[in-house]
C-alpha cells in the first residue's frame, strides 16, 4: 500500500507525462527563444542535471564533501544528436 509520499509522487509523474505529451514531437523541436534552446535540450539538460546532482548529493552526505567534477551542460548537448534526446 502507497504511502502518502508515494502517491503524491505518482500523481505529479503522471501529470508530468500528461503535459509533456501535450508539447508534441513538431513543437520539441523549436527554440524557447531565438537563439536559445530547444525545447528536447531543455528536457535533456534538466535530466543530466537531475541525475548529476543526485550523485553531488550522495557523495558529498557520504564523504562530508563533494570534489568531482562540475556539469558541462554546453559540452553534453554538443555531445548528443537533438533527434536522440527524448
Amino acid at each position: 500500500m502507497p504511502t502518502e509520499l508515494g502517491r503524491v509522487f505518482e500523481q505529479r509523474l503522471a501529470l508530468a507525462t500528461r503535459s509533456l505529451a501535450l508539447i508534441g514531437e513538431e513543437r520539441s523541436v523549436e527554440a524557447v527563444r531565438p537563439g536559445g534552446w530547444l525545447c528536447k535540450e531543455i528536457l535533456g539538460h534538466l535530466l543530466d542535471s537531475a541525475t548529476k546532482n543526485h550523485q553531488r548529493f550522495v557523495r558529498a552526505a557520504l564523504d562530508g564533501q563533494y570534489e568531482g567534477r562540475s556539469y558541462e551542460q554546453d559540452g553534453w548537448i554538443l555531445l548528443r544528436p537533438v533527434s536522440h534526446l527524448v
